[in-house]
């Protein structure tokens, strides 16, 4: 280990123990030579005998002290800017840091080093709720003190990331010693940031690895965080005062690792759409200025942004031009879980794309399902040269986030639990079934991608007022018996002021004209006031009472579709989307299976704006409109068509066209989609392949996992246990199931081309494993290629052997395929 003092020479520290493995180093402010860092003990190097603990090195000596033992794994321990806390993150197996975590804090002696006193946690939402799903708290950082001099007594704020509420959010807890005591008192946890800015999205990642940063603290003030939202990630800053939040809009893709400067700069990873990742320095002046000022949010000029290293310099120095680069896209696509409820996937796609070349008109491209490793991880929507290298070639890229991935929120993460080999299988058939059916939404005569699938916009139509709100009042329920619910609740205020004052002057005239009513000297002039009184507090009452509040449309598969429509009055008081109203009227109608050809989006020109809808076409040629008086907007139609369609014909090959009168084409070609994967995505490919045959038409896996109970038995420390939550139990507990979901033993099923590219010195899946599912295929006549890298383990480390990787794959399918 080096100690690198600024203006100073490089001093060695030297650990003489080479079973000592050293991370996570977070120097004493006040004794810098005092090291707090996390120690891997490997004396005994088996995973169920290595010993993980936190410690205080000594770089003037070399001298380990430990501090805390007892957890299986520790992360992110920090000092406190006095130098007399320290908080960290553990965990135990069988959680892993992304299912379940919790964050400690101690005093610190710096004289004595060691810690004194009770050693304090932070509570956790979840447990308060009764939940069994865990909570991760991530990051724990202290509030610098930013050249104040503050009393040692006085309370501190630390902040830390957690997902108790489903996304992962910044929170902040107050710290101070317990009168007349050393043990320290914590209180409750608060968000930092309210409102809807930044509602959607997560703020934390998996900590598959130590250091992971996705908030700095700029000053006593401020905020900046990186928020991910499926594939793609957006800046944030916010205001600690006001807890007021803003999006900064760039052209960044996605973003990690970010880090304060000074109080109006960062740096952060990021990448774009068009260039390879770079570290950049962030001038966030102008931003927080805005954010001052209640903005929501602040477009970042080009000139507030400096590049410090690129990963590569192929565009810069003219190798390759940005013309070769594709645009990505983020979709959502129908899926069904385990217990047969209809859901949605997400993936992200790279159209294929080269200034050259121009593909037929009406014809697609072949496809590449490509599915993450992890598996608990995502892909992401930023230029990836390995993608490139297809997209360039025609061919379409499709990277799967099945559900399981990161990014979605924590329920999204946990379809997989227990369901590995199930959930990411279905997920990768059904986006495979999606790109390959009219409904992914192609233009025959333009190539062009349909209203509902130009999905670089997606982002500016989801935070559109109306579109959000109604997103918020839009519920999906999947029926025992097989149907699907769609319900909107009308978004929109009843009561705006020019109605409120209109009531109040009828009620007024009102019970002025009732006193000349009953009065004898009453004119026929003021009869007729009383009446025209009347008549108007009666005509806003009527009005308000036939108002559609709710529309709900059922999906009976084989028999057909029901339409009910809620009116009924809100009050005033009362008058919110989500508040009950007085039922005033509900009718009903219905549209029998056999009157109904198809199910299609369509466009309407209404006043001067466009309307997108989902209508069921009868054979007579008549569109029935589903949700006629809410109008939903373009998210909720494609939600509606995701969830309807598929109750309504659940027999199709392929979905509808997505316009009426309108020719439109697949994605991608179905004779010509395969699926491709490495390490635990290259299991995820096998276990397609053998219960999905007719859907790919070829496959590659890199050192794909076969076999699950040799994976459970031959792993590292850290993913040891990690087994036991994604199949639901240890291969002595569920016997059955880790023989089931083995793509070994139902090898016997594949019926498309695998090719299998394998490091001859892997150690996490031996060559063993992939040479006997290849003896497998080979015994069954399949076609199959199998390769073994010399010099490589478990990923491909050396640029020809990556480059050569490519290479055979695409000519795999150009041979399988007939593809020149």
């Amino acid at each position: 280990m080096l100690q690198l003092p600024i203006c100073r020479h490089i001093h060695t520290c030297s650990i003489d123990n080479p079973a000592h493995r050293f991370a996570s180093f977070q120097p004493h402010p006040t004794h810098p030579h005092l090291v707090l860092c996390i120690l891997e003990d490997r004396t005994v190097d088996t995973p169920s005998t290595i010993v993980n603990s936190l410690v205080l090195l000594d770089t003037s000596t070399s001298k380990v002290q430990q501090l805390v033992s007892g957890a299986d794994f520790y992360a992110f321990p920090s000092f406190n800017p006095a130098g007399d806390k320290i908080a960290w993150v553990q965990w135990n197996h069988p959680s892993m840091p992304f299912w379940s975590t919790e964050i400690r804090v101690a005093s610190f002696d710096v004289q004595a080093r060691h810690i004194v006193g009770e050693v304090a946690g932070i509570a956790k939402g979840l447990a308060q709720k009764g939940s069994d799903d865990g909570e991760v708290m991530q990051q724990p950082k202290w509030m610098p003190l930013f050249g104040e001099t503050v009393p040692a007594a006085s309370p501190e704020t630390l902040y830390f990331t957690s997902d108790r509420t489903g996304f992962g959010k910044i929170y902040s807890v107050r710290i101070q010693y317990a009168s007349k005591s050393t043990r320290l008192s914590i209180t409750e946890p608060e968000l930092v940031a309210h409102g809807s800015t930044l509602k959607k999205g997560d703020m934390q990642q998996p900590a598959w690895s130590l250091g992971t940063s996705t908030y700095t603290i700029l000053s006593t003030e401020t905020i900046a965080v990186i928020i991910t939202r499926g594939g793609h990630s957006v800046l944030g800053l916010i205001d600690l005062p006001s807890k007021s939040s803003l999006v900064v809009d760039s052209a960044f893709a996605t973003l990690s690792s970010i880090c304060a400067t000074s109080a109006s700069s960062i740096v952060v990873n990021a990448c774009w759409h068009d260039k390879p990742g770079a570290l950049v320095a962030v001038d966030l002046k102008a931003a927080i200025s805005a954010l001052k000022k209640g903005s929501e949010c602040f477009k970042l000029a080009e000139h507030d942004i400096h590049v410090i290293r690129r990963t590569s310099n192929i565009v810069q120095d003219g190798v390759v031009g940005k013309e070769w680069f594709t645009t990505s896209e983020e979709i959502e696509f129908p899926t069904t879980l385990p217990n047969g409820k209809v859901a949605t996937a997400h993936a992200v796609i790279f159209p294929p794309h080269s200034p050259d070349f121009e593909a037929p008109p009406g014809t697609s491209p072949p496809c590449r399902i490509a599915v993450h490793g992890g598996p608990t991880g995502a892909a992401q929507a930023g230029l990836n040269l390995d993608i490139a290298f297809w997209t360039s070639r025609g061919w379409m890229v499709c990277y799967v986030n099945y559900g399981g991935s990161t990014g979605y929120g924590r329920d999204y993460m946990n379809r997989l639990t227990g369901q590995w080999g199930v959930v990411d299988v279905e997920d990768c058939v059904a986006a495979a079934k999606y790109l390959g059916s009219a409904s992914s939404g192609l233009d025959a005569a333009t190539g062009a991608a349909t209203s509902s699938q130009k999905v670089p916009n997606r982002e500016a139509i989801y935070e559109a007022p109306t579109a959000k709100a109604q997103l918020e009042c839009f519920e999906t329920k999947a029926l025992p018996d097989g149907s699907v619910e769609v319900s909107l609740r009308n978004h929109k205020r009843d009561w705006g002021i020019f109605s409120i004052i209109s009531g109040l002057s009828a009620i007024a005239l009102g019970a002025s004209a009732a006193m000349l009513l009953f009065r004898d000297t009453c004119s026929s002039v003021g009869r007729r006031m009383a009446q025209g009184a009347f008549s108007l507090a009666t005509v806003i009452a009527v009005i308000k009472a036939r108002k559609v509040q709710k529309e709900v449309v059922k999906a009976i598969p084989g028999l057909g579709l029901q339409r009910e429509t809620w009116r009924g009055l809100r009050w005033p008081w009362a008058d919110r989307a989500d508040a009950a109203f007085r039922v005033t009227a509900v009718s009903l109608s219905f549209t029998p299976r056999d009157r109904m050809v198809d199910l299609v989006v369509n466009e309407a020109l209404k006043g001067w704006s466009v309307h997108t809808y989902v209508a069921a076409i009868l054979k007579t040629g008549k569109l029935v409109p589903l949700f006629p008086n809410l109008q939903p907007r373009l998210p909720l139609v494609k939600r509606i068509y995701q969830a309807v369609y598929p109750a309504l014909f659940p027999s199709a090959s392929q979905g509808p066209g997505m316009k009426s009168g309108t020719s439109f084409i697949p994605r991608a070609d179905t004779k010509k989609i395969v699926i491709s994967g490495s390490s635990s995505g290259g299991y995820t490919v096998l276990a397609a392949l053998c219960l999905h045959p007719e859907v790919f038409s070829a496959g590659t896996s890199r050192y794909g996992i076969s076999e699950l109970t040799a994976l459970a038995h031959d792993s590292h420390k850290f993913e040891s246990r990690y087994l036991l939550g994604l199949l639901g139990g240890s291969p002595e507990e569920v016997p059955q199931i880790y023989h089931d979901r083995s793509p070994l033993y139902m090898a016997d099923r594949i019926r498309a081309p695998v090719l299998v590219l394998q490091g001859d010195l892997d150690k996490v899946v031996p060559p063993n494993q992939s040479e006997e599912i290849v003896k497998t295929m080979e015994k069954n006549k399949c076609k199959v290629k199998y390769i073994l890298f010399e010099g490589e383990g478990h990923g491909f480390r050396q640029a020809e052997n990556q480059k050569r990787a490519l290479v055979e794959e695409l000519k795999w399918y150009e041979d399988m395929l007939g593809i020149k």
